[in-house]
């Protein structure tokens, strides 16, 4: 009990659960996406409490495009730790394909109000604002986003490829 207090909120003090969920870890390193999920829900049937296992099973549902599923999984993660910035940025990410554009991106709005220096919601905020035609706040959002360096890694040449392409276009900086 002593050290269960001492837990960040959302981990698991049990091994069995905690071994699981390295399993599952080394399994989707390996590309093994249905052993891993197998594996996750495996340790969530030992500690339903442990938050990053929800927010991994959120995870492997939304690469699924099992939105419900993963909104549920995301849901129970924000719940077990609500200052857990990933599992409520990834919540909203589910959201967003969902179809109710609106709604979300009301939601990534509330969220940058909160936390503004936020890369990953700058991101997504940026592709609303390009749907909607919003070039100079598609603009800006994304110059936001790429001043992280995993996203600048990870999407930077496609995102200068598509405002290079607003550019080419002509279309007005409005």
């Amino acid at each position: 009990p002593e050290q269960t207090a001492l837990l960040k909120p959302g981990l698991s003090a049990n091994p069995d659960a905690l071994k699981q969920y390295g399993e599952a870890c080394l399994l989707a390193a390996e590309g093994q996406a249905d052993k891993a999920a197998a594996a996750l829900q495996q340790c969530l049937t030992v500690d339903p409490s442990f938050g990053l296992a929800h927010q991994a099973m959120g995870l492997f549902h939304l690469s699924q495009w099992k939105i419900n599923e993963a909104s549920t999984e995301l849901q129970i993660a924000q719940s077990l730790d609500p200052h857990d910035l990933r599992a409520r940025e990834c919540l909203l990410r589910s959201r967003t394909r969902t179809g109710f554009v609106e709604s979300a991106e009301k939601e990534v709005e509330a969220f940058l109000a909160e936390y503004p220096l936020n890369p990953s919601a700058h991101f997504v905020l940026a592709m609303f604002r390009m749907v909607r035609g919003r070039n100079r706040e598609t603009v800006e959002h994304y110059q936001l986003a790429l001043r992280d360096p995993y996203l600048q890694e990870e999407l930077g040449a496609e995102v200068e490829q598509l405002l290079s392409q607003l550019y080419l276009k002509d279309l007005s900086l409005d």
